[in-house]
């Protein structure tokens, strides 16, 4: 298993995405004025982290079901993408996140951005 792509996605993910959602914010704003992500970015961290534990689970068992089927790189980053994106949603709509498309944008724009920008290495089982 590549585990530094794996441990870089999932971080850049969780750290640059809530700065994404702030620049979503500033040129959509939703409603009435909100708090600033940047003012509570440490605590979105800590939650982030701990709350995205499942997905990456789920990310790390579709990343070594995909690696045995194939070799293109592609097409698994396409496939943990969208793991990442669909973990993502059900969290949001789990712990009642509004607007939740707005983080779920945001996130998955990252999630995608950061996943074709980072080299994956395949490394085969020894079995």
């Amino acid at each position: 298993m590549d585990w530094t792509y794996v441990v870089k996605h999932w971080l850049f993910t969780l750290t640059i995405s809530p700065l994404v959602l702030e620049i979503i914010e500033e040129i959509m704003p939703y409603g009435e004025e909100t708090t600033s992500v940047l003012g509570i970015y440490p605590v979105i961290l800590i939650f982030s982290c701990i709350l995205s534990i499942p997905t990456l689970i789920a990310y790390i068992i579709a990343y070594n079901v995909t690696r045995d089927l194939t070799h293109k790189t592609n097409i698994i980053k396409s496939i943990l993408i969208l793991v990442t994106v669909i973990g993502m949603i059900i969290t949001f709509g789990a712990i009642g996140i509004s607007p939740i498309y707005e983080f779920s944008i945001s996130y998955s724009i990252t999630a995608i951005v950061i996943a074709y920008s980072m080299k994956m290495q395949i490394h085969q089982r020894s079995d």
